[in-house]
Parts: structure tokens; C-alpha cells; sequence
């Protein structure tokens, strides 16, 4: 029971990970709406968030910016981390140095700014061309009734505009927009989704599962694999069992975020492929890229075709409780993009030359073979674990190593990189060095690199970097069982028993094909 003379919260963090939970308690009107107090302490959430095309009406909201933030760093395509605003009506620009208004990214590039204050950052100019004198007549740079030292008239560019009134108008309400129709005020009550249940995980029945079939010659439900996710409910809470009949399927396969649960099954990794060709960004371009939790491969192969000389990701992992079994992984450069959360591979053919398995998970890969391909020297592992207080890092128990020329085990994408071998056969392939610090120095006291009686030519200890472990049996026991990934919680068998959707009809295939 809480009660209070004034108002009260319930809590506020004097750890960064504090943790408190109230259960069905009482709690008076002294305890105000708010609930909790972070302590003057950002909440920084590192993401790159994307809002799909397909999740229309949801609102992110904090309680303050200041103290909400959603931050990242990538960089190189411009679709994944900018954006734009076209119209600025009663704004306010300041800046450290100087600035200028805008620059026609497009030659009809129209931008207003409305009864604006602007500091004497913005140089008198106020607009430039971008080398374009051709977008003189095209462009579309509007002021209305601006102020303060930045807004002066005299020095502005001859095609830039002041407008009139009637010539302002246009931009002045939120009619420009349509707001009038679809802007909206925040929620005032509030329920808890029926799709959103701790109990979610625990009700599904792994033993039985909804069948998918996907033949190519059109004798299944789908003749592609992606049609067959797609078909799958958004939010399911079903087990799904794809089972993709023999074949080399062409295709970018997406299971995206709101589909979890779902298996891609081949009846062997041989004869079973997804292969795609596409490369550079490595997050939009993968063979195969996995969103949704609760995710299994099994006996099929995932390829990338492209070749040496750029990024070429075969299969991208941002999601968590995902596991692999009997598949084939090829490509040459960052084959695997283990890009978040908790991940298993058991009996895989894992190929690649260059970072051929890479990002920051917590991944455990058991009786897997590692080929390198590099004719010269490659590098099988690049993880990125960035603090001591990530639990991530690869480890790999009972797996062999083999290669066309020479390979190192793994080097620091992040400083704080982990990477652990153990009773893993290693051929000649594997450099007397066995590891790399990619040129910082600065890592050897930080990165974690440690092998555990692993055996044959290349686990040989004596030309070992100083900075890598030979692990004791207690220092190696926290990585000797699937429990570094919480395996026992989430790991399950496939299902011995089948049914047919409800949502699959005797005409899919006519549809599809």
C-alpha cells in the first residue's frame, strides 16, 4: 500500500540498471501520474528504427525529448538515416559557425521559410545553386516576414523570393499538408494489446506445426519463398513450418519483424538453395534477411554469388532467438551479418573469405565447418562488441576450420571484440599468429580472443599473438554450453506433426503462379 502526506514517484535509478517492480499494489493519489524519474539521465536507445510501410497509426512517444534518445551512426545510404523538411513556418535558426537557407537537391526544389527568427548565422546570401545556374528559373526559395540579423534582404541571392501576402498564403496553415485530415491529438486512455502476452511463447505448441509448401514446378502452396512468408498474419503467434521442396530459388528473402515463429526447411542443404547477387550495403542487400524472432533454418543453403570486391552479405541476422541447423552459408566478404541478439548455428558449412562472420551478437556455433577462400590471407571473424558490459561475443565448440590459403581467426571490428574457439580442429590454414588487432594496438588489453583445447597444426600455440588467452577449464566454462546464449529457454525440436493453415486455400497455388 502507498500512501503520502504530499505527491510522490516510485522510483528513481541510482544504478543505470536499476530494477524495481510493484505488483498488485495499492497506490494513492499520492503517487503522481508520471510514475518514475530517470534523475536527469538520457534514456539513449542505439538504433537504427525503420517504421514500415505496412504499420500504419503508432506513435512513439517519451516524456521528454532531452531525456529520449534515439541515436545512431550510419552512414553511406542516404534512404536509411536522413530527412527532409520542406516548409518551416515560425522557426528558429541559430548555429556555431554560418549557414545558408537550402540548395536544390532537385532543379524544381521549393522550400519556404515563414515569419522566421534567424540568427546571424545565416549568411546574407541565404541561398546558393549548388553550382546549378540552370536551377535559377526552377527553384522555388521563399521568405514571408523573417527577422533578427540572418533575415536581411539586402545581400540575398537575385532568384531567391520574398513573398506577398497573397503569394504566402499557400504556406501558412497546415492545409499545404491536408493536416486538417489526418493530423491528430495524442491518446488520453490507453490498453494493453491482446497480440502483446508474457504468456505468447509458452502457449505455442512446438510439436505441431502450420505447413507451408513451396515448389517451384507449382505443385506446393507458393511457387517462391517470399510469397509464402508473406502470406503468413502479421503478429502470428502459430509455429509455421515452410517446407521448400528441392530447387535454386532467385530470390531476396525479407521475414520481416512482425513474423515471428516461422521455420525455412529443405529436406537437405544441397539441394535446397536461396541465392541472391546483390552487394554493398549490407543491411539492405542479404541472400536471406531475418527480422522476426523465434526464427529456424534447417537444411537449406543461403548464397551470395557476387564474388571478391565488395560487401556481399548472404544471410543478415537482426533479430532475437534465431538458430540454423545443417545449412550452407556461402559467400566471399561478411557472409553472416550476426547483427543483434542471440543466435545458434549447429552442423553448418559456413564460407567466406573476408569477415566472413560478423556484427554483434551473442552467437554459439557447435560442430561447424569454417572454409576460408581467401587465396591470400582472410579473416573469419570481425566482432563487434563495443563495452565490457556487452554480453556478446562468438564462440565456437567442436568445429574445424579448413582453407584455400591462410586465414587468422578473427580480428576487432569493435574494441571490446570476443571471440572464443574451443575443441575446434584447426588445418595449416590457420596463420601461426592466429590472430590480428587491425591495426590498434590499443585493443590487445581489451578485445577478449581465447582458444580452448583446440587441436592440429593451425591451433598451435607457440606463434600466438601475446594479447590472445589459452583458456583454463574454469575460464572456459562459461562458453562451453549453449546457456551463454540462454539456449535452454528458447531452443526447440523441429515438429513432428502437421496442419494445414486456414488461411491456405486450395487456389494459392492458382494465384501464385
Amino acid at each position: 500500500m502507498i500512501t503520502g502526506v504530499g505527491t510522490c514517484i516510485l522510483g528513481r535509478p541510482w544504478g543505470s540498471y536499476s530494477r524495481v517492480v510493484f505488483a498488485k499494489t495499492f497506490m494513492s493519489s499520492a503517487v503522481l501520474p508520471q510514475g518514475w524519474d530517470d534523475w536527469g539521465r538520457s534514456s539513449t536507445h542505439r538504433e537504427k528504427v525503420v517504421v514500415p510501410a505496412d504499420k500504419p497509426f503508432i506513435t512513439l512517444s517519451g516524456s521528454k525529448s532531452s531525456t529520449t534518445i534515439i541515436k545512431g551512426s550510419s552512414h553511406s545510404n542516404i534512404f536509411d538515416c536522413c530527412g527532409q523538411i520542406y516548409h518551416n513556418t515560425g522557426c528558429k535558426i541559430t548555429g556555431v559557425g554560418t549557414c545558408i537557407l537550402g540548395r536544390p537537391w532537385g532543379s524544381y526544389s521549393r522550400v519556404v521559410f515563414a515569419m522566421t527568427f534567424m540568427s546571424s548565422a545565416v549568411l546574407p546570401q541565404g541561398w546558393d545553386d549548388w553550382g546549378r545556374s540552370s536551377t535559377h528559373s526552377t527553384a522555388y526559395y521563399g521568405e514571408y516576414k523573417c527577422y533578427r540579423p540572418g533575415a536581411a534582404s539586402s545581400g540575398r541571392v537575385k532568384w531567391s523570393r520574398h513573398l506577398s501576402d497573397e503569394e504566402a498564403k499557400p504556406f501558412l496553415t497546415k492545409d499545404m499538408i491536408g493536416g486538417q485530415a489526418w493530423l491528430r491529438p495524442a491518446p488520453t486512455h490507453f490498453k494493453i494489446p491482446s497480440w502483446i502476452t508474457s504468456n505468447t511463447v509458452a502457449s505455442i505448441d512446438w510439436s505441431t506445426a502450420l505447413l507451408i509448401k513451396v515448389d517451384q514446378s507449382g505443385n506446393g502452396d507458393f511457387k517462391k519463398i517470399q510469397d509464402a512468408i508473406d502470406a503468413v498474419p502479421s503478429n502470428n503467434s502459430n509455429n509455421v513450418f515452410i517446407w521448400i521442396k528441392p530447387g535454386t530459388y532467385i530470390e531476396k528473402v525479407v521475414v520481416p519483424a512482425d513474423k515471428p515463429f516461422i521455420t525455412l526447411s529443405g529436406s537437405k542443404s544441397s539441394s535446397t538453395i536461396i541465392k541472391g547477387s546483390n552487394h554493398n550495403n549490407i543491411f539492405d542487400y542479404p541472400t536471406l534477411s531475418v527480422l522476426a524472432t523465434d526464427f529456424v533454418a534447417r537444411y537449406i543453403t543461403i548464397q551470395n554469388t557476387y564474388g571478391a570486391g565488395d560487401k556481399a552479405v548472404a544471410l543478415r541476422v537482426s533479430a532475437d532467438k534465431v538458430a540454423f541447423y545443417g545449412c550452407s552459408i556461402i559467400s566471399y566478404q561478411d557472409t553472416i551479418l550476426d547483427a543483434t541478439r542471440c543466435h545458434y548455428y549447429s552442423s553448418c558449412y559456413i564460407e567466406g573469405a573476408t569477415d566472413f562472420i560478423c556484427g554483434n551478437t551473442a552467437s554459439f556455433f557447435e560442430k561447424c565447418h569454417l572454409h576460408s577462400t581467401s587465396e591470400g590471407t582472410g579473416a573469419i571473424t570481425a566482432q563487434r562488441r563495443e563495452s565490457p558490459s556487452e554480453n556478446t561475443g562468438f564462440t565456437f565448440l567442436g568445429c574445424k576450420i579448413t582453407g584455400v590459403g591462410t586465414c587468422i581467426l578473427g580480428r576487432p571490428w569493435g574494441s571490446y571484440s570476443r571471440v572464443v574457439f574451443a575443441k575446434t580442429f584447426m588445418s595449416s590454414a590457420v596463420l601461426p599468429q592466429g590472430w590480428d588487432d587491425w591495426g590498434r594496438s590499443s585493443t590487445h588489453s581489451i578485445a577478449y580472443y581465447g582458444e580452448y583445447k583446440c587441436y592440429r597444426p593451425g591451433a598451435a600455440s607457440s606463434g600466438r599473438v601475446k594479447w590472445s588467452r589459452h583458456l583454463s577449464d574454469e575460464e572456459a566454462k562459461p562458453f562451453l554450453t549453449k546457456d551463454m546464449i540462454g539456449g535452454q529457454a528458447w531452443l526447440r525440436p523441429a515438429p513432428t506433426h502437421f496442419k494445414i493453415p486456414s488461411w491456405i486455400t486450395s487456389n494459392t497455388v492458382g494465384g501464385n503462379k
